[in-house]
């Protein structure tokens, strides 16, 4: 799958401390959030159709790109 970050998790796993999961996310989420509310549309698609074309583009085989 593709991400687009990784969210710490604390000490011993999330499991373990289920607050400090919850509140890594949200924080997490609400910047991600203010992102995507600044950003002009045209250029969330812009973004997304490169980022999406472009997958696969450095799997190189035999010193030949695919």
């Amino acid at each position: 799958g593709l991400i687009d970050g990784i969210i710490p998790e604390p000490l011993g796993g999330a499991h373990r401390n289920p607050a400090e999961t919850l509140k890594a996310v949200k924080e997490e989420v609400v910047k991600n959030l203010q992102i995507l509310k600044e950003t002009p549309v045209e250029e969330l698609l812009r973004k997304r159709f490169q980022r999406y074309r472009s997958i696969g583009s450095g799997i190189v085989e035999g010193g030949v790109s695919l």
